[in-house]
């Protein structure tokens, strides 16, 4: 076949800020799709902003869900709650934000200030960090202060989501989305200002939006007020339904429409 004959199909990748405001940012990060004949969705959520923020004909929209999240689900018997996770986004190095040496600073200050915090309550605690953030040095500064603190640097966050009690991300990231499929609390702090609004998961009210200064109060009600936690979760869920559809399918429905589509060209 020729180039210009080829079907290109977009994937969508991650959960990304799905505001107005973010727009330019996720646009330079490849979220909305340029040449692509068609854009593949997780769900309605991501459809509709693709749609009123991404400015992408309905018509190159399919919603067909993600296969990253297929065989990622709750199991009561591999769920546990031994500690703390805080799992870190990194300073966005693309916006003059999270280039600025101040909320650099802030940002490891606010790292070291969410582990005293834990440590105080004598609460376990493990972090997750993202290889981004080596340039800021946070493995040895941590270490240095937090001697029972556990820093883990690479492989697969999932294990460490199933046994924690409460989930901490320290921003907005598809992180979330899978502490929400895990059935975990999940606390967002951001700790840099890039103005990008409100996301679709915080406006849902599915996971908690915390300054550094409530963590400790939010921890403890969701120790303490069952009835909290569990509204907390049943949000998640209800969010889940909306951002992402044919969960334990996707990956044969999306099959099925590339056959489909090559079929329809005479390449099957």
């Amino acid at each position: 076949k020729k180039y210009d004959e080829i079907d290109i199909l977009h994937l969508q990748e991650g959960a990304h800020c799905d505001t107005q405001e973010a727009f330019e940012n996720v646009f330079a990060q490849g979220v909305f799709p340029i040449l692509a004949d068609k854009f593949i969705v997780w769900g309605d959520t991501y459809q509709k902003n693709a749609i009123e923020v991404g400015k992408v004909e309905k018509s190159k929209i399919e919603v067909l869900g993600s296969p990253r999240f297929e065989n990622l689900k709750f199991e009561q018997n591999l769920n546990h709650e031994e500690f703390v996770l805080l799992a870190t986004m990194p300073p966005q190095i693309e916006e003059m934000a999270g280039l600025n040496v101040k909320n650099l600073e802030n940002y490891k200050k606010s790292i070291i200030r969410i582990c005293e915090i834990v440590t105080n309550m004598n609460k376990k605690m493990k972090i997750k960090l993202h290889p981004a953030v080596e340039i800021l040095d946070l493995p040895n500064l941590i270490k240095n202060k937090f001697s029972g603190i556990e820093v883990i640097y690479q492989g697969d966050i999932n294990p460490l989501i199933r046994n924690c009690s409460e989930l901490i991300v320290t921003g907005t990231s598809t992180v979330i989305i899978q502490g929400q499929i895990l059935k975990k609390p999940v606390i967002s702090i951001p700790l840099i200002e890039y103005y990008w609004g409100e996301p679709s998961v915080y406006k849902s009210k599915s996971c908690i939006v915390s300054k550094i200064e409530e963590l400790d109060s939010t921890l403890n009600k969701l120790t303490n007020d069952l009835e909290f936690r569990k509204n907390l979760i049943k949000n998640a869920d209800m969010y889940l339904k909306s951002c992402i559809t044919n969960k334990e399918s996707s990956s044969e429905k999306i099959w099925e429409y590339i056959k489909n589509r090559e079929k329809q060209k005479g390449g099957i």
